[in-house]
């Protein structure tokens, strides 16, 4: 069940519709509904890379395989690096595609260079044969890498979405409950869709509250860790004050 992000959709359309390919950015925090906000929006002609924590010439191997289902062969070679596959890419296309990368950061964790290499691209080449759409959940790498005076990106994506969480009244009509209910659900819940989903696998507010949040094997029970992890540095002093 997919509801509002109508503003957000509408933005990410006309990009997409633009001439000349984009940069796009598109940030917020875990579990807001980034990805499947992306999914609505992509074209028929995208190619959608999900990244992981494996080593770079394995992300650069399942890459080229994603674009193979496009461009037939283009896994053939053996890809050295970020800008042979980038540029192979660009010299491959004979229409213009939406490359959407997701989980960006944890791409730019095992190499560095990697967004010094796009800016490379687009500075030289003028601009992609493609848009190129960077996703991320952890929101102070995606704000650096786009919005820091330092970054190789600054000042060269053309939209920079930061996906917030949701609304009460999303909340509401997502779970079919009365108004005081929303209140209560909301202030355990907050705007997270991806908790909603959860919340909605129970037959009532207790028992979701019981089983997924204070249960040790629950989904949410140490999403708190998580999150730290995904924002800060060091979690050591937040998660004593928390604990």
């Amino acid at each position: 069940m997919f509801i509002d992000r109508e503003k957000e959709i509408a933005r990410l359309q006309q990009a997409l519709q633009h001439e000349d390919a984009r940069l796009i950015v598109v940030y917020g925090r875990r579990r807001c509904g980034k990805t499947t906000l992306l999914r609505q929006v992509l074209p028929k002609n995208a190619v959608y890379f999900a990244a992981d924590l494996r080593e770079p010439p394995l992300q650069i191997a399942a890459l080229a395989k994603q674009i193979d289902k496009l461009i037939p062969g283009f896994s053939k070679p053996v890809y050295p690096d970020w800008e042979s596959i980038l540029n192979n890419l660009n010299l491959a296309l004979r229409e213009r595609i939406t490359l959407c990368i997701d989980e960006f950061p944890y791409l730019v964790k095992n190499s560095p260079a990697l967004p010094s290499i796009i800016q490379k691209i687009v500075d030289e080449k003028g601009r992609f044969n493609h848009h190129l759409i960077l996703c991320g959940s952890s929101q102070q790498m995606m704000y650096g890498l786009a919005l820091d005076s330092a970054s190789p990106l600054y000042g060269r994506c053309d939209e920079m979405l930061r996906i917030r969480p949701m609304e009460i009244l999303q909340m509401k009509e997502y779970l079919q409950i009365k108004a005081e209910e929303a209140v209560k659900e909301f202030g355990v819940w907050g705007g997270v869709p991806r908790y909603w989903e959860i919340r909605r696998q129970s037959k009532n507010f207790e028992e979701a509250v019981r089983s997924q949040v204070l249960d040790q094997y629950g989904i949410l029970h140490e999403e708190p860790e998580r999150l730290f992890s995904d924002e800060m540095r060091t979690s050591i002093t937040k998660s004593t004050i928390l604990s």
